[in-house]
């Protein structure tokens, strides 16, 4: 061990040890980034002046929270009620939900393809990504 730290320029005989190189590419990280994160907030601070509900809903998602009463569009369901496929009970809640949830996203990862599966009729746009394999 000595000798690959020797090998890279480290002192051979410490235990643990940091040049002051790493700490300063650090420090200068974080003043770059806090730079950047401020004249983010003057901007956005901006764009809250002059479009104030475009900003409350971009910050609303930002902070992944849902809007108010998106709960009262869930459907009611009873132990009563019959029986129907999960896939459906799927569509039912997403179109329910979907006009007051404009940021929602969904994925599909399995065969069979989307244009296959009976009852698939959620009315909003969905992307569906491959990951290579």
């Amino acid at each position: 061990m000595e000798q690959l730290k020797a090998k890279f320029g480290f002192d051979p005989k410490a235990t643990f040890e940091v040049p002051q190189k790493t700490y300063d590419v650090y420090a200068g990280a974080a003043k770059k980034g806090a730079q950047l994160e401020a004249e983010w907030n003057t901007l956005f601070a901006k764009y809250a002046e002059k479009y104030p509900a475009e900003h409350a809903e971009l910050t609303r998602r930002i902070n992944g929270e849902l809007p108010d009463g998106w709960e009262k569009k869930l459907p009611i369901y009873k132990p009563s009620d019959p029986a129907t496929a999960s896939r459906k009970l799927s569509e039912i809640v997403l179109t329910a939900i979907s006009p007051v949830l404009p940021d929602l996203m969904g994925t599909y990862l399995g065969p069979p393809p989307l244009s296959v599966i009976p009852n698939i009729g959620f009315k909003v746009v969905l992307l569906i990504l491959r990951v290579p394999t």
